[in-house]
Order: structure tokens, then sequence, then C-alpha cells
């Protein structure tokens, strides 16, 4: 984060970088009858199959633009490319936005 002056107002860029790792379990439940009576006395059993992992690297950066003592605004945008052993699961997502704020 870098603060500075910039027509008379405080100012603050901020850039980021930012890795996630996650890894996912699917549950399959299945029934020990087939005709189940009651989940909670034992009638399901369940068992684990097929491991999910997601990678995330994602880029970030904010301009906070001093209007005056109590106002700001922030532009923001940031960019992510999201992997996984599951094909369908692969995608780059962008994001911006802008924020009005209010200190007081």
């Amino acid at each position: 984060m870098h603060r500075f002056i910039l027509a008379g107002e405080e100012n603050r860029l901020r850039f980021g970088w930012r890795y996630e790792d996650r890894e996912y379990e699917e549950v399959t439940v299945t029934s020990t009858s087939p005709v189940l009576t009651d989940p909670l006395t034992g009638d399901l059993t369940e068992r684990s199959s097929n491991e999910r992992a997601d990678k995330a690297r994602i880029l970030e950066a904010s301009w906070r633009i001093g209007l005056n003592e109590v106002f700001s605004v922030e532009p923001s945008v940031s960019w992510g490319q999201y992997t996984s052993n599951v094909d369908s699961a692969d995608y780059d997502k962008t994001v911006a936005g802008v924020t009005l704020r209010a200190d007081f």
C-alpha cells in the first residue's frame, strides 16, 4: 500500500496477489436397504470418492482517491485464473468496481 497527497487530498494505491489451494472430497451417500426407514439409525452409509483440487491465482489493484475530508472514491479491479482437476471448473474471472466511501 502506498499513500500520497494529490490535489491536496489523501490517496492510496494498493496492489495485491493471492494464491488459493483448495481440496474437496465428494461424498456419496448410499443406502444399505432399498427402502430407507430411518437415516438416524444407520440405514445410510457414506462412501467417499473423487477428490477435486482447485488452485486460484488472483491479482488485485485499487486506488482510493480523496475527494474531501469525508468522501473518497475507490475504483478497483481484480483478475483471477482458476484451475481444477475437473475440466469444467477451469476459468478466468475479471471483476471491476467503484466504491464511494464516507469516513467520519
